[in-house]
């Protein structure tokens, strides 16, 4: 059935221009929605506005539905470009999205990631386990980064300038204020007792273990190279 305006109770394969509700509660599985569309059923390709009012079972988009404009409510595995808000666990977004699930891939501007989310762009508040390429500030612990980071927290792994870290990260390159048990290869200034350092270090506490030129080392710390102003062995 093609019809063209408004449309109600379509079968599956219709292809629908214009209004659509739909007394079957709105669309069948395979339609084609150009426009305003209320209460898709999975599968269904829609253009245009897509609002999650059905009044059946269903409320928004279904699994595998293709949403190309602002979409609301979308459902695991969809395929959403543009404007995405509520998205679902696997959803496949590209621009700006707000409020993502776990295992989301998004690239460009993202704010309020879950854990697992492949973030590329610039992004703000991530959860742990989140890969992350570009600017990152406030992440959490086990975040994976690339670029410059700022406040990261416990166990994350940071490629680039970093500040603020906490106690277990692993950093490669300049390093201001790190915790202890950090491991830094590269400049490190201020560090924690129990660090594993690697290059010019300055500033460092007790049980370091440090690989290179060192200056302000403490007691009881091990040190391979040049070092300046150790504090004496009790």
């Amino acid at each position: 059935m093609n019809s063209m305006g408004l449309n109600q109770g379509t079968q599956p394969g219709d292809s629908t221009r214009g209004r659509n509700q739909g007394t079957q509660s709105g669309t069948q599985p395979g339609d084609s929605t150009r426009g305003h569309n209320q209460g898709t059923q999975s599968g269904d390709t829609t253009r245009g506005l897509n609002q999650g009012l059905n009044q059946g079972t269903q409320s928004g988009t279904q699994p595998g539905d293709s949403t190309r404009g602002l979409n609301q409510g979308t459902q695991p595995g969809d395929s959403t470009r543009g404007l995405n808000q509520g998205t679902q666990p696997g959803d496949s977004i590209r621009g700006l999205n707000q409020g993502t699930q776990s295992g989301d891939t998004i690239r460009r501007l993202n704010q309020g990631t879950q854990p697992g989310d492949s973030i590329r762009g610039l992004n703000q508040g991530t959860q742990s386990g989140d890969t992350i390429t570009g600017l990152n500030q406030g992440t959490q612990s086990g975040d994976a980064i690339t670029g410059l980071n700022q406040g990261t927290q416990s166990q994350d792994s940071i490629r680039g300038l970093n500040q603020g870290t906490q106690s277990q990260d692993s950093i490669r390159g300049l390093n201001q204020g790190t915790q202890s048990q950090d491991s830094i290869r590269g400049l490190n200034q201020e560090t924690q007792s129990g660090d594993t350092i690697t290059g010019l270090n300055q500033g460092t506490q007790s049980g370091d273990t440090i690989t290179g030129l060192n200056q302000g080392t403490q007691s009881g710390d091990t040190i391979r190279g040049r070092n300046q102003w150790t504090f004496p062995q009790f």
